[in-house]
């Protein structure tokens, strides 16, 4: 486990040896028993994850940890979607 101090305190960053899924498995328990506390797992596994899994995964981890996304001044979210939807 490494970690890095940032400007607001240290975040955690461990790598496991697993796919996916279970680093984000992991990753949900690590912020239910240490909510507060920014942990990041990193796997060396497959990616067996969708795009929408990922992003339900990440946004559950935030929640789990207490923690708020914040979209950068100028983000439009309708614009991405439709990016992505090709459209």
């Amino acid at each position: 486990m490494n970690h890095h101090l940032l400007r607001n305190g240290y975040v955690y960053l461990i790598t496991v040896d697993v796919d996916a899924r279970e680093a984000l498995e992991i990753s949900l328990r690590l912020q239910e028993m240490f909510p507060g506390i920014p942990i990041v797992v990193r796997w060396t596994g497959v990616n067996n994850v969708s795009e929408r899994e990922l992003v339900n995964f990440l946004v559950e981890i935030l929640n789990r940890g207490g923690f708020r996304a914040k979209a950068p001044k100028g983000f439009n979210a309708v614009d991405v979607v439709n990016e992505i939807r090709g459209e």
